[in-house]
């Protein structure tokens, strides 16, 4: 019997800005210094595949929230280019 394929389902705009973050996070400068600086496990001493962990849980919720508030919001207009650009500086 062979298994069924998974039902394909649409990100959530939650996923989505997760995965936006995510990505950002994984070229941030704050990040790649401390994969350069930090030689071993914080919790062990262990050396080898070391990943890079915030300490302090990310909260997702007030993160989505924030960007709901600023950029998700229904204050927009229609400006063409020049008027866009004018504004945006």
């Amino acid at each position: 019997m062979s298994k069924k394929k998974p039902k394909y389902e649409k990100p959530t705009t939650n996923t989505q800005i997760r995965v936006a973050i995510r990505k950002l996070w994984l070229r941030s400068r704050e990040r790649n210094k401390a994969a350069a600086t930090m030689k071993e496990c914080s919790k062990c001493g262990d050396t080898d595949n070391l990943e890079i962990h915030h300490k302090r849980k990310i909260n997702w919720g007030r993160i989505f929230a924030l960007i709901r508030e600023e950029i998700l919001n229904n204050e927009l207009e229609a400006l063409c280019k020049d008027c866009h650009d004018k504004e945006s500086e």
